[in-house]
């Protein structure tokens, strides 16, 4: 676990263990937090105090307002990927089991966390489509079916690959579930208290510079 802490508390958890372990996580704080502040939270938690953690299982924790550096970091890896396989000699099958298997389950941590630009969702749904297409001497084949076909269940004859859009959606929505229904979890107590200490999860706003998490 890794968290940012700024004057008005924990301003971003990347994961959310109940009980953080302690050899594995560690805590920063913004350039305005108090030395008093710091060594009593660090207290709390009992974690170590660092200067800034760069990367947490592949993604930044610090984005300011840019999203770029995410983004970026998501859409590189799917297309290094996906390129990596290009010269296989692949069957359709074996193109299925890959995108199925590992190409749409690169992004999973970062869209449960993230709410990705549409842009960003279309960009990975076309490096997949364009795998799952395949080239002829080096040329992109005509695509027959249209990719929001092939995103429907089996029983209506597509092959079930996921829609990015949906699936961030999804992902997204299990964490509002989670601030509805379980009020004491650790994440449910840090959002609650930053951001709608007085009303309900679903009337929440989103306040002055809420953080992109």
């Amino acid at each position: 676990m890794v968290a940012r802490v700024g004057d008005f508390g924990l301003a971003k958890f990347v994961a959310q263990p109940e009980h953080p372990n302690q050899n594995k996580s560690t805590v920063s704080f913004n350039r305005s937090t108090t030395v008093s502040r710091k060594e009593s939270i660090a207290a709390v938690f009992g974690l170590r105090v660092v200067d800034d953690q760069e990367k947490y299982l592949g993604l930044p924790t610090v984005l300011g307002h840019s999203k770029k550096s995410l983004t970026n970091i998501v859409r590189e890896k799917l297309r290094k990927k996906l390129l990596g396989w290009r010269g296989l000699l692949l069957s359709k099958a074996g193109r299925e089991v890959l995108i199925k298997a590992i190409a749409q389950s690169i992004p999973i941590y970062a869209m449960s966390i993230f709410k990705l630009p549409a842009k960003v969702c279309d960009e990975l749904r076309s490096l997949v489509s364009r795998f799952w297409v395949g080239t002829n001497n080096g040329n992109k084949k005509i695509p027959w079916v249209a990719w929001s076909k092939m995103c429907l269940p089996k029983c209506k004859g597509r092959m079930v690959f996921r829609d990015f859009r949906k699936f961030n959606m999804a992902l997204l929505g299990k964490h509002a579930w989670r601030l509805m229904t379980d009020n004491e979890c650790l994440l449910s107590r840090v959002m609650r208290g930053k951001y709608y200490p007085d009303t309900s999860f679903l009337d929440a706003e989103l306040g002055r510079k809420p953080s992109y998490s």
